[in-house]
């Protein structure tokens, strides 16, 4: 199950659906939850249901609800045993799924998370430079508690596939949070492993706007989130 939180990004969201639908995975279903877009995002999605390959629904919340909520309703609503996010202004790469499903198979029920490498582009689709290639942060694999807790380690929502039961025995994500990702792979290392890919598996779009570039909006979520690990 593919869940895309929607929001303003009209520009965008058809590329991000396409590269769902172009997946070579066979049993692929597509969750957009909008959250009260104010431009044409929710209307273009909608004009996209009846052309689907694949199952996809279309949930418009009656209010903004901020990306947590959106990403909860979608995994209440997903019927696949993984998950898979993806950001309405980013696109996956081809064969995606596929690979990291075979790779899950391979690596067995005790690794909860398979992530791996994105391509960094700009505002029009043109690439930046692979990410875990850039700076001093590894990815983090295996039993990557220590590694999210010490900064030492990263792990890129937009490429994540997590077990649909473990997102939701855990609670999915802390709809309080700015940076639910990072509160919500603490939570979920302490319950599984998880295993890196060092592919490309998704397309991650950058702007002024990315909330990456605006720290003010996080830093004290970070805080947060350490401090429910204080045992």
């Amino acid at each position: 199950s593919v869940i895309i939180p929607s929001f303003n990004h009209a520009a965008f969201v058809e590329q991000a659906i396409k590269s769902v639908w172009a997946q070579d995975h066979g049993n692929v279903e597509l969750i957009v939850v909008d959250d009260c877009s104010t431009d044409a995002t929710a209307e273009i999605v909608e004009g996209m249901l009846r052309d689907s390959p694949i199952p996809m629904h279309l949930i418009r919340k009656p209010q903004n609800g901020g990306v947590s909520n959106s990403l909860n309703i979608g995994i209440q609503l997903a019927s696949g045993d993984w998950l898979a996010f993806l950001s309405s202004d980013d696109f996956f790469s081809s064969g995606r799924l596929s690979r990291q499903i075979k790779v899950a198979t391979q690596v067995g029920a005790e690794y909860g998370c398979i992530h791996g490498d994105a391509l960094q582009v700009d505002e029009f689709g043109q690439a930046l430079g692979r990410i875990n290639r850039a700076g001093p942060i590894s990815p983090a694999s295996g039993n990557v508690f220590d590694q999210l807790i010490l900064g030492t380690g990263r792990i890129i929502t937009t490429t994540a596939m997590v077990r649909r039961n473990l997102a939701i025995d855990i609670g999915g994500f802390d709809e309080k949070l700015v940076a639910e990702d990072f509160d919500f792979y603490l939570r979920l290392s302490r319950r599984s492993l998880f295993f890196y890919m060092n592919e490309v598996l998704t397309n991650v779009r950058v702007s002024p706007k990315s909330l990456g570039r605006q720290p003010w909006r996080w830093g004290e979520d970070i805080i947060s989130s350490m401090q429910k690990h204080m045992d």
